[in-house]
């Protein structure tokens, strides 16, 4: 099983797919600690959550138009080094914002934002 995390449309394709339960687990406790730790509201959350996401989800578009409008590695690799973070910690961030805000019921999980699973069969 593969799940794919996007946000208006775009999809993160990483190497290291985040399975589903575990993003949503992650984003159980990402909530959690907000309000108890830094006292943030879930409207704040949401707020800090969906900014870091138009942030990145910008940052894809403006390099992948070099590169056919594609997503690739060398297009991760800038987007990461722009938000001063490692390609792991960006598509982490990624996927467990994007499972916060399904929690919270700030994203549908529709075509252009939340969640695919695709379930791989292999044939013999």
């Amino acid at each position: 099983m593969t799940t794919i995390y996007y946000y208006k449309g775009t999809p993160f394709m990483y190497e290291r797919m985040l399975p589903y339960e575990e993003g949503m687990r992650l984003g159980k406790e990402q909530i959690a600690l907000g309000l108890r730790l830094s006292k943030l509201s879930l409207e704040e959350q949401a707020t800090i959550y969906l900014g870091q996401l138009d942030m990145i989800e910008n940052s894809f578009v403006k390099h992948s138009l070099s590169h056919g409008g594609n997503i690739t590695k060398k297009v991760l690799v800038k987007v990461a080094k722009e938000m001063n973070m490692s390609i792991d910690k960006l598509y982490g961030l990624w996927c467990v914002n994007i499972c916060s805000l399904l929690i919270m019921k700030k994203l549908e999980n529709d075509d252009m934002n939340g969640t695919m699973v695709i379930g791989m069969n292999k044939k013999r």
